[in-house]
């Protein structure tokens, strides 16, 4: 966590007032993923997206900067993916 935030990566905010340690940010994006595979209408992967994405600083041009993103989304990427 620290390195994400001195790359500028994820932003704490201010209102908050939360100190998340790595662990608890794991167990929050893992327990979700819990029975992912037993319901089809249940898309595990997209909830943690948007529960990463509101820890990124700048997130639509962070997604769009990195290669190979294989983030949700609803028309394939130049690769085909």
């Amino acid at each position: 966590m620290p390195r994400t935030r001195a790359g500028g990566e994820i932003h704490p905010d201010p209102h908050l007032h939360l100190h998340l340690h790595a662990y608890q940010l794991m167990r929050g994006v893992g327990n979700p993923c819990i029975g992912a595979d037993s319901n089809p209408r249940y898309d595990a992967r997209r909830l943690v997206e948007l529960l990463v994405a509101g820890l990124r600083a700048d997130h639509a041009d962070s997604v769009a900067r990195r290669p190979g993103n294989r983030s949700c989304r609803s028309e394939p990427d130049a690769a085909g993916q």
